[in-house]
C-alpha cells in the first residue's frame, strides 16, 4: 500500500471517530499571572497586602508583615518570620522555612489560613502572595533555637531570652508542637498567693525548690535529676506538682 492511500485512509478514519488533531491543539497555560515577578510593586496597608502594576492594584491578603530573615546557629534552617494579625485582632507570629516555597505554596497558605489570616481565592493573588513573601529581605536577622534553656550566656524562654544576645533569638518548638509556657497575674500575687502558702509545708517547699533548681545546673556544672513522689492518694502529690508548675507558667 502506499504512503498516499495510507495517509487518506488515516484521514478518513479520523473524521469518523474522531482523532484529535495535535496541530491544532491549544496547549493550557500555567496558572501564574501574567506579568513578570519584576513588574509588580507589593504594598502593606491597614486592609491588606496589595500587588500594583500600572494603574492595576490587586488584593492578596489580610496585611502580613516579614520582620525578620532566620536561621539557626548553625547557619541552617533558613526561613522568614512573619507578623500578621487574624480576624479577632490578635497578632501572630510564624517562623514560615524557605524549604516550603520549593512547591505550590500550599503548606503556608494553610498554616497563615489556621493562624486567621485571609488569602484571596484568585490564583494569581495566591502566586503573588509567595512572591512577595520570598522576596522580602529586612534588614532585622534572628536566630532559632529547638531547646528552652541555656545558649552559651543567653538563657531561652518561648516569648524571652536572658543574657548577651547579638541578635534576636526565637523559640520554634520542634515538629511543630505548640509550648505549653503561659503567664497569669504578676510575680507579687505569685508570691502572695502560692509561695505564702507554702511556708510549713516541706512537701511543698521541696517541689518548688526543685522547679527553681535546673536553671542553676548549668552553671554549676551539674547533671539533672528526677524525684517521685509517692503516696496514696489525696494526699497532695499532684498540687504539689501543680504549684512547682506554676513558676514556669503550667
Amino acid at each position: 500500500m502506499s504512503d498516499d492511500i495510507t495517509t487518506e485512509i488515516l484521514d478518513a478514519a479520523g473524521k469518523v471517530v474522531g482523532f484529535p488533531n495535535n496541530n491544532n491543539r491549544q496547549r493550557s497555560k500555567p496558572n501564574l499571572p501574567q506579568r513578570r515577578q519584576q513588574d509588580y510593586n507589593f504594598v502593606v496597608r491597614a486592609d491588606g497586602v496589595y500587588a500594583i502594576s500600572d494603574d492595576q492594584e490587586l488584593w492578596i491578603c489580610s496585611a502580613v508583615e516579614v520582620v525578620a530573615v532566620i536561621r539557626d546557629f548553625g547557619n541552617a534552617g533558613w526561613g522568614r518570620l512573619l507578623e500578621f494579625q487574624d480576624m479577632d485582632g490578635v497578632t501572630h507570629r510564624w517562623v514560615c522555612p524557605m524549604e516550603l516555597f520549593a512547591g505550590d505554596g500550599k503548606e503556608i497558605r494553610q498554616q497563615l489560613l489556621a493562624f486567621g489570616m485571609r488569602i484571596s481565592t484568585n490564583s494569581n493573588a495566591r502566586a503573588l502572595l509567595l512572591i512577595y513573601l520570598q522576596i522580602s529581605i529586612p534588614k532585622a536577622k534572628a536566630r532559632t533555637v529547638e531547646r528552652l534553656g541555656w545558649h552559651g550566656s543567653t538563657f531561652i524562654l518561648p516569648n524571652v531570652a536572658f543574657g548577651d544576645v547579638d541578635e534576636q533569638i526565637i523559640y520554634v518548638p520542634p515538629c511543630g508542637a505548640q509550648s505549653t509556657f503561659s503567664q497569669s497575674g504578676t510575680l507579687a500575687d505569685w508570691r502572695q498567693q502560692v509561695a505564702a502558702l507554702c511556708e510549713g509545708n516541706t512537701r511543698l517547699v521541696f517541689a518548688v525548690s526543685a522547679s527553681f533548681a535546673p536553671p542553676l545546673l548549668d552553671i554549676l556544672g551539674l547533671h539533672s535529676v528526677g524525684f517521685h513522689f509517692r503516696g496514696a492518694s489525696s494526699n497532695g502529690k499532684t498540687s504539689a506538682l501543680r504549684v512547682a508548675a506554676s513558676i514556669w507558667g503550667g
